[in-house]
């Protein structure tokens, strides 16, 4: 049951993320709850730890978010998503180097990688002034998304914002056109 459990966690963590509760702090609180059972009754589930660090990252808990992320590596070594949760939580918190090989780790690991796995790839270079690698995997975020398999407009808002940076300003405003 532990496994339900922390999948429960993970529902109400959407449902505060997304708004679709009239106390979205309740949810949150339910949530922790859930992934605090499903702990109890399996230390071992890196999906709890995930939903844990879901939680900690929610409310900004930065170091506690990383050790919940940290635990779900350590127990599933060959997790992407595991890798993928700690370079976001990384990024999050301004460890911007740090995250840079874990989200390459995620990458290599789930070679079938959805939106996001790019996204903060890029996200990463671009907060170290890093500009044309970021476009590089923007790139791959606007071929997944333009199969329909992602938000296209965070493409173009993510291709707006580099090409900013790289003084490409007539390719910039194209895409933030296309994003708003």
């Amino acid at each position: 049951y532990s496994g339900a459990y922390a999948a429960m966690a993970q529902c109400l963590i959407n449902v505060a993320r997304y708004r679709w509760s009239k106390s979205p702090e309740e949810s949150m609180v339910q949530a922790k709850k859930m992934a605090q059972k499903a702990l109890k009754l399996d230390d071992t589930l890196p999906h709890a730890y995930w939903t844990l660090g879901e939680i900690y990252l929610n409310k900004k808990k930065h170091e506690e978010a990383l050790v919940a992320y940290k635990k779900a590596v350590e127990l599933n070594p060959n997790s992407g998503q595991s890798y993928f949760l700690l370079a976001r939580c990384l990024l999050f918190s301004g460890q911007q180097k740090e995250a840079l090989p874990i989200i390459k780790t995620a990458m290599r690991l789930n070679p079938n990688y959805y939106w996001y796995y790019p996204s903060t790839s890029a996200r990463i270079y671009f907060h170290t002034d890093r500009y044309e690698e970021a476009l590089t995997d923007v790139e791959k975020v606007y071929e997944i998304c333009n199969r329909g398999d992602g938000p296209m407009h965070l493409s173009h808002l993510y291709f707006a914002m580099t090409y900013s940076k790289l003084d490409r300003d007539k390719e910039a405003h194209y895409h933030m056109q296309k994003a708003l």
